[in-house]
């Protein structure tokens, strides 16, 4: 698997601990990220080092740009282009083709420095037409080594004369301009975790991507397609069944069940998809075995289950039960059945063969549902309603195993002595 790739570009002296402790922090939520000054950057070593890195930014995904108080090396001294700003050209020309994503951060104080200087220049020029604006900005300070440069590579990132000029004539406004402060690695964090990983590490995107594939060809192994391109479920006669045939404790005792014709003909209809639906599941027994989606509880200091670790993990408990079924009889018992209407509008089955279809019917409706169910919720990350049958058949019979089945509050209140 290629990991996505991100370029931190700084000047290396001011920046080194904190490009170290960004570099560990994505390299730990699955990224490969490329620091010039480590060992493990990739680079063509028959280039100069400038050329090296700007042909390394064309591989990534990412482009991270640090900001601070100082210029740097040159690339081009004549022309006061630094090796920074140049890699960040680099990185925006590919940005314009959509082929990587900038981000930008500037340090706090750096910030303030510009924003006093330019309100200062700005209170002074106003009472002396004299002071020249260049040498103004020339002025050297212990924070701003090269004021002047660093305030035209910001206006540079900033956009601020494009921006201007597309509102004036209706073009398109540039991109990647928004300049992000701050004053501590914590601050970097909280904005690489909302633009890089949307709040969730990469392990986790990755492993929703792997589910959502899975789930996808759940859904595509247990549908079908009708021939107006609808895609067909056997929900409608599952439901039909259940109401219909009403099978309740009592009538397990008898050895026969009364079916009409016309509901058994749909369950004949669906039947032939009832074969071949075997699920090899990879990705979800591996999901439930690392606890994936669990979160942790501050207050208990143990993990919990998440809505969605339950949802795959009933998900798994229906697809188990489904797959021990013996589908070849349960294909067999619904063709001697329809054989034998003949011409009558109702006959009887078996109560012990009527209840395997049942069961088959039932679980085979609920894992397209509860798929369905899950696949929403990764597409668009809110829950809709979820509605199943029950694991019994049996009318009643649920009622009576939830009721004598112990529960985890029973263990944590018998067992463990939690309230």
């Amino acid at each position: 698997m290629e990991k996505p790739k991100i370029f931190i570009s700084s000047t290396i002296y001011d920046f080194h601990d904190l490009r170290s402790a960004i570099k560990y922090y994505l390299e730990e939520n699955g990224f490969y990220v490329m620091a010039s000054e480590f060992n493990d950057f990739i680079k063509p070593i028959n280039q100069h080092s400038y050329d090296s890195c700007t042909e390394a930014i064309k591989e990534c995904d990412y482009f991270l740009l640090l900001i601070g108080s100082r210029v740097g090396g040159w690339y081009n001294e004549s022309t006061k282009i630094s090796i920074t700003q140049q890699e960040y050209r680099t990185a925006y020309e590919l940005q314009n083709s959509n082929k990587i994503k900038i981000i930008n951060f500037i340090r706090s104080d750096v910030w303030n420095v510009r924003s006093d200087r330019k309100e200062f220049l700005k209170k002074f020029t106003s009472i002396s037409k004299s002071i020249d604006k260049t040498d103004f900005n020339s002025i050297e300070t212990k924070l701003l080594g090269d004021y002047d440069f660093i305030n035209n590579f910001l206006l540079e990132i900033g956009k601020n004369t494009e921006t201007k000029e597309a509102l004036i004539n209706g073009n398109e406004l540039p991109k990647s301009n928004w300049i992000h402060q701050f004053t501590t690695y914590r601050d970097i964090i909280d904005v690489l975790n909302i633009e890089l990983l949307n709040g969730i590490p990469v392990s986790e995107i990755l492993q929703r991507t792997m589910l959502k594939n899975e789930i996808i060809q759940i859904i595509k192994r247990l549908t079908f397609k009708f021939d107006d391109g609808r895609i067909g479920k056997p929900k409608h006669v599952a439901q039909k069944m259940f109401d219909e045939l009403d099978v309740n404790v009592k009538d397990v005792l008898n050895d026969y069940t009364n079916i009409t014709k016309k509901t058994w003909s749909l369950v004949s209809y669906l039947s032939v998809h009832l074969l071949g639906n075997d699920l090899n599941l990879e990705i979800i027994p591996n999901i439930i075995i690392n606890g994936i989606f669990m979160k942790y509880d501050k207050i208990e200091s143990c993990y919990t289950k998440t809505e969605l670790q339950n949802k795959i993990e009933l998900l798994y408990s229906e697809v188990k039960y489904f797959q021990k079924i013996d589908r070849s009889q349960v294909f067999g018992i619904i063709l001697n059945c329809a054989h034998s209407f003949g011409n009558k509008e109702s006959t009887s089955i078996k109560t012990v063969d009527l209840l395997s279809v049942m069961s088959a019917y039932l679980k085979w409706s609920n894992m397209i549902e509860i798929s369905e169910n899950i696949l929403k919720y990764l597409d668009t990350n809110k829950w809709g309603k979820l509605e199943i049958f029950p694991h019994s058949p049996i009318k009643g019979k649920q009622l009576e195993l939830d009721k004598n089945s112990v529960s985890e509050e029973d263990i944590n209140k018998y067992i463990l002595g939690k309230a």
